[in-house]
């Protein structure tokens, strides 16, 4: 997924985005653990849930970034302020790909990149024009 490869729409590379089907049990179980010795069980139902909806929130943006000439990568990069986070968000990923030591966050706020110094913001402008957000890059 490097360079003009990045986003495509052949179902053959687009089947290498999504993680495979077991990652997240084995994800889930492993974190379990700590939540049993750490936490009141009365709140590892509303973690659990939220560790849920964060991942599939997680695989569902990825997969959208990867995916050219989407529907939601359309229409939200027309909406002021979220259009800008998610026009980042794919610039900042397409970044990566082509930088594989740098950036290695997915979603906002960068937080690791941004401590260890791995962040390189994107270029992301309003064109008035065609009233959306975009880069440089073309």
């Amino acid at each position: 997924f490097k360079f003009e490869y990045f986003q495509s729409r052949d179902p053959e590379k687009l089947s290498d985005i999504v993680s495979d089907i077991h990652i997240f049990p084995i994800l889930l179980c492993l974190h379990y653990l700590p939540m049993l010795i750490l936490m009141p069980q009365t709140h590892i139902p509303t973690v659990i849930i939220s560790l849920s909806l964060w991942f599939a929130l997680f695989e569902a943006t990825h997969w959208f970034t990867h995916v050219k000439d989407n529907c939601v990568d359309k229409n939200l990069r027309r909406v002021r302020g979220l259009g800008y986070l998610w026009a980042h968000m794919v610039e900042y990923h397409r970044y990566h790909h082509d930088h594989p030591d740098r950036d290695f966050n997915f979603l906002f706020p960068y937080l690791g990149d941004r401590l260890f110094g791995t962040y390189t913001p994107p270029e992301i402008f309003w064109d008035s024009q065609k009233k959306i957000y975009r880069t440089l890059k073309p």
